[in-house]
């Protein structure tokens, strides 16, 4: 399966720990998410935010990293929408740890 994600990132995983096993990654960040033994899962990308969100955080990072990244910023988080999908997968984070 497919899905856009929200990512915003100067760390990152670049490889995977003993064991783990890798469930999605992109050629941005190979290593997007995990599942570690029984009960551990982790995400590299933010299934909590929305665009408002990630347009809030960058409102004042904008000027102090425009052109020093290696792609065009204004575009890229201009041209950002929602990620319907990324949400569902939060939900059903929440869901799974909270249910017994």
């Amino acid at each position: 399966m497919q899905f856009t994600a929200i990512e915003s990132h100067r760390d990152a995983v670049s490889e995977l720990p003993s064991n783990a096993i890798l469930l999605a990654g992109n050629e941005h960040t190979p290593v997007q998410a995990i599942k570690w033994g029984k009960d551990v899962y982790g995400v590299q990308f933010h299934p909590e935010f929305t665009r408002s969100i990630l347009l809030l955080l960058w409102r004042e990072r904008r000027e102090q990293w425009r052109g020093k990244l290696g792609f065009d910023l204004d575009a890229v988080l201009d041209s950002t929408r929602d990620t319907p999908h990324c949400l569902q997968i939060f939900r059903n984070f929440i869901q799974s740890i909270t249910q017994p």
